[in-house]
């Protein structure tokens, strides 16, 4: 599991749950989604997936010092990659610029243990957790906010089904990553089902949620012509 740094699937990464991860692909495209930042993001973390998860298990062959960094660097974007993606879930200008503010952090701070080897064993496993944490915090804040929509509001419905992925898929990678690397398990065979079962139900939520996303109509103002008239003119009268 530390071989493959735990977020790039593995030698043993099952074929169906690597197969499913072009599903919410498919469903981007179909909907036209990629030229919105956040699911460019979420894009770019699902290739990263699958392009480590093919090199892991062996089909794309690369020397093993080169696969251990392509590895490393992949552990410590992804999740910045989805707390950017996450922004989509919220309207709010500042708590997106404090979700960026937290990106631009993590990824400073991977960029420094890239360039430290002599830390690197130590921090990375550091900096992925607080990832990992940062994202549970997140998508959980979003995922009580879109269930609570979603109850009146049916073209929220999309978006519940999105997060509700990403709160299931990364609390299981947060339970891997603390047995795995915290309390250094050496069931492996288990913990790498726990992670393909994991990707593969993130996968089947967050495209059946692109599907059945429909972005709500915006609201304008009706300004009513006759509003405030009345008062004006008894003003302008007795003036």
């Amino acid at each position: 599991m530390k071989d493959s740094l735990f977020m790039n699937g593995g030698p043993g990464f099952n074929t169906m749950s690597m197969v499913s991860l072009i599903l919410p692909l498919l469903a981007i495209f179909y909907k036209r989604k990629l030229w919105h930042n956040s699911f460019l993001a979420l894009a770019s973390c699902i290739l990263l997936l699958i392009f480590t998860s093919l090199l892991s298990s062996g089909n794309i062959e690369f020397d093993a010092q080169a696969v251990y960094t392509i590895n490393t660097i992949s552990s410590l974007i992804q999740p910045p990659l989805m707390l950017l993606f996450l922004t989509y879930f919220t309207n709010q200008e500042q708590v997106k610029k404090m979700m960026r503010f937290t990106v631009l952090i993590l990824l400073i701070t991977g960029t420094l243990i890239l360039t430290r080897g002599d830390i690197q064993d130590v921090a990375t496993p550091v900096v992925l957790g607080l990832g990992l944490l940062l994202v549970n915090i997140y998508s959980f804040y979003f995922f009580i906010q879109q269930i609570k929509a979603s109850v009146t509001l049916r073209a929220e419905t999309g978006k519940a089904f999105i997060i509700s992925g990403v709160v299931f898929a990364y609390s299981s990678y947060s339970f891997i990553f603390i047995v795995s690397c915290l309390l250094n398990s050496t069931n492996i065979q288990d913990l790498f089902m726990l992670f393909e079962i994991s990707t593969f139900i993130f996968s089947l939520l967050v495209m059946v949620g692109i599907i059945l996303n429909k972005p709500l109509p915006e609201i304008k103002p009706v300004k009513n012509p006759e509003s405030g008239i009345k008062e004006w003119e008894g003003f302008s009268r007795s003036n």
